[in-house]
């Protein structure tokens, strides 16, 4: 969720809710979602409500009517069971980003919520499996965008491309076994919650002069389950530490979209932590 490291709201639906085609940043593989950046939880949901439907050339397109993401959103959170896990918490997060997550938690308990634990067993297997979904995917959705012209990449983007390592048969199949593992974990724990909550990253917003790659793998565990299994998540404000922007994500199941967002507005709502503001200047 890079929208987090910004201090706004980021949505990323159901995968399927929102088509992908034409969608250049994202590329057309089978964990790249698109989904709104807003200054709200409400104008995240009018965005994609307006956005959502049907699309017969995007592969992974839902069939069905799209979810009602707006109406809703007021209606709290009051008996709703939320998750957490320790699972959900590694690499350890700064001392910071855990006291935010944790005052979220007690607000949500304030709230009406259900404050629940559960476990996630594989959840370790998700920085893999995000690393092989991209070595597989990569490469075949840049040739389905770039076709047979030059590949002028930015630095970066070839520093990646040769970082990333090749995958034979017998690793894809081993990656897809991960990835139905972590599959299935969460299916198990939505069972028992209805949505669970997590820090977006393990630590701040990484200044603007920095580079943000260095994060990647240390954030890639926290946000990358809801890429590899297609769940809804929504991404808000949790406060500042030193001036940098720290962030929560509420996750919820396959077409949980209306669910999620009805919690992130709920907490925007409770306090001012969890709305977007003007970050201050920092020297």
């Amino acid at each position: 969720f890079p929208a987090a490291f910004c201090g706004v709201v980021g949505y990323k639906p159901t995968l399927g809710v929102l088509s992908n085609r034409g969608n250049i940043g994202s590329g057309n593989g089978s964990f790249s979602t698109p989904g709104p950046i807003a200054s709200c939880v409400r104008d995240a949901a009018v965005t994609a409500q307006a956005l959502a439907g049907f699309d017969a050339d995007y592969a992974y397109s839902r069939p069905e009517p799209p979810p009602e993401l707006v109406r809703g959103l007021e209606n709290g959170v009051r008996g709703l069971r939320i998750g957490t896990s320790p699972d959900l918490l590694d690499p350890a997060p700064e001392p910071a980003v855990h006291a935010a997550y944790d005052a979220t938690l007690h607000r949500l308990a304030r709230l009406g919520a259900d404050i629940r634990d559960v476990r996630l067993p594989h959840q370790g297997l998700v920085l893999a499996g995000v690393t092989a979904m991209f070595a597989i995917e990569a490469e075949p959705a840049l040739d389905e965008l770039i076709g047979d012209r030059p590949r002028e990449l930015s630095p970066r983007l070839a520093r990646l491309r040769t970082q990333t390592p090749t995958f034979d048969t017998a690793a894809c199949a081993r990656a897809q076994h991960d990835r139905q593992r972590i599959r299935r974990d969460y299916a198990a724990a939505f069972c028992d919650v209805d949505v669970l909550i997590s820090p977006v990253a393990p630590c701040p917003a990484p200044r603007i002069d920095t580079d943000e790659g260095q994060f990647v793998l240390r954030c890639v565990p926290y946000t990358g389950a809801a890429n590899l299994v297609g769940l809804a998540a929504v991404s808000l404000p949790a406060g500042v530490a030193g001036g940098l922007p720290l962030a929560v994500q509420i996750i919820g199941p396959v077409g949980g979209d209306a669910l999620v967002l009805r919690v992130a507005y709920a907490l925007e709502q409770a306090a001012a932590e969890h709305r977007v503001g003007t970050p201050p200047l920092i020297a």
